[in-house]
């Protein structure tokens, strides 16, 4: 990840507010800086790949499911932000995903895994192709080369389970 590194994520979670306020600044020079780099190669982007950056949130994201069938890699995600749709993406790879483990501090470390932050980019070596680098909460770094990626966006028809603590307080 050139942007939004394992490192400056964990900065963000900094308890001191002088070093907080550190990482939010730097943070938000990344955040400026992938923007102008996003905008630079947007017209070389397929229209899948600009319909998921511009039409869905994933960060947070809860992550179902990461696998692999043939030359596609599948996730399945369960969006944050409502409806909450579950999203399905499809990456047509080109090559075997690189999948890191990151050195994170355990209580940094989630249980679960969400999509934290990502970066698109133009891939080098073939064209057209793509490169995406994916943090998840779990400490694991994605690096994805595809040549697109499908979306499909469910809306759950069974509702979500109510805890049992909500139940008994009549919520």
């Amino acid at each position: 990840m050139k942007y939004f590194t394992p490192e400056k994520y964990l900065r963000l979670q900094a308890r001191d507010t002088s070093a907080m306020d550190a990482a939010d600044t730097d943070w938000e020079g990344a955040v400026a800086d992938y923007e102008r780099h996003l905008e630079s190669i947007r017209p070389k982007l397929t229209e899948s790949i600009r319909c998921l950056l511009d039409d869905y949130s994933l960060h947070d994201a809860e992550v179902f499911f990461m696998g692999r069938t043939g030359d596609n890699l599948v996730i399945a995600l369960r969006l944050k932000t409502p409806p909450r749709n579950f999203l399905v993406l499809t990456y047509m790879l080109l090559e075997t995903p690189n999948v890191m483990a990151t050195n994170w501090p355990g209580e940094n470390l989630s249980s679960r895994a969400l999509w934290l932050v990502d970066e698109i980019d133009l891939g080098v070596n073939m064209q057209p192709s793509y490169g995406q680098s994916i943090l998840f909460s779990n400490g694991w770094q994605v690096q994805l080369t595809f040549r697109d990626v499908e979306i499909v966006s469910v809306q759950a028809m069974l509702p979500e389970p109510v805890f049992r603590a909500e139940r008994l307080a009549g919520v």
